[in-house]
């Protein structure tokens, strides 16, 4: 077999990075709903898609530093406040700074992760 993907080949690595899940990526890339599942058993099989696969992993990673400036970046970002509170959660969440919410009746409590309570 060359080393060169075919169009249905390729599709399916890139849709198999969105959840690891072969039989979904196969039916998205095009192949029979049918058969998707031994398709895909198939096409992780090739040498040439493992590394396909392999290589768009690696252009995937990020550090632990990239996340925390990109997570900082959704944190000073007004316009969505949704997003930059749970940005800045999950930022002090990584400092172990983050406290646990229960909110119950208009009433929050905070429990310290470390088993600690205040009210």
């Amino acid at each position: 077999m060359s080393d060169k993907l075919s169009r249905k080949q390729e599709a399916f690595c890139y849709e198999y990075m969105v959840d690891r899940n072969g039989q979904k990526a196969a039916e998205r890339a095009g192949y029979s709903a049918r058969t998707a599942r031994i398709t895909a058993s198939r096409l992780l099989k090739q040498l040439t898609i493992a590394n396909k696969i392999d290589e768009l992993s690696e252009k995937m990673k990020m550090d632990a530093e990239e996340a925390l400036q990109l997570l900082g970046v959704r944190a000073r970002d007004d316009s969505n406040p949704n997003t930059q509170l749970r940005a800045l959660e999950n930022v002090l969440k990584v400092h172990g700074l983050a406290k646990e919410k229960v909110i119950v009746e208009d009433i929050t409590i905070e429990v310290n992760l470390n088993g600690e309570s205040n009210s």
